[in-house]
């Protein structure tokens, strides 16, 4: 087990299973917000979906950085992204660029295990804001992290399975 980021405050939890399939890289995949575990840490996931997903994230760092959206509340940034991406909301395109969209504040890894939780993040001057809702829990919750911890923990747990993915791959090449 890994864990990237730190374990009381934010981090990404990652099995690799004892079968795991080469460079489909098959385990396990969560998050603990503040001991909040959020997502199935027993659903068994392609490690490399999640590689492929998380590589979109780091890439979208910079359209998370928003002054105005991270002085929202928890809820009202919430509802501002879950109305762009998932009703007929327009509200949020008076914040963001024409050329940037809802599903880039998102830092799910959006793999079996993720599924129907939501997980949000906007900075701002070395602060970052994570809101999200637990599957079959209505309840927003919401915490601002004082440093790169968010951006970090995405980032190593990327290069991580990065690794993982293209040592396997070379392993499969070489039979």
């Amino acid at each position: 087990m890994k864990i990237f980021g730190k374990k009381d405050e934010f981090c990404i939890i990652i099995k690799l299973d004892d079968n795991y399939c080469g460079p489909w890289l098959n385990g396990y995949l969560y998050y603990n917000i503040k001991k909040n575990i959020i997502g199935d840490c027993q659903e068994m996931v392609s490690l490399r979906d999640a590689y492929y997903i998380l590589e979109s994230i780091v890439e979208c760092k910079k359209t998370r950085i928003n002054k105005n959206i991270f002085g929202m509340s928890y809820n009202n940034f919430f509802n501002l992204i879950e109305d762009a991406n998932y009703g007929e909301g327009e509200d949020l395109y008076q914040y963001i660029g024409e050329r940037e969209y809802a599903e880039n504040f998102s830092i799910r890894i959006d793999v079996e295990s993720m599924l129907d939780n939501r997980i949000y993040a906007v900075s701002y001057e070395n602060k970052t804001k994570v809101v999200y809702q637990k599957k079959g829990i209505s309840e927003i919750f919401g915490l601002i992290f004082y440093d790169d911890i968010v951006e970090i923990t995405l980032m190593e747990a990327f290069e991580y399975l990065k690794n993982l993915h293209e040592r396997e791959v070379v392993i499969r090449e070489n039979k």
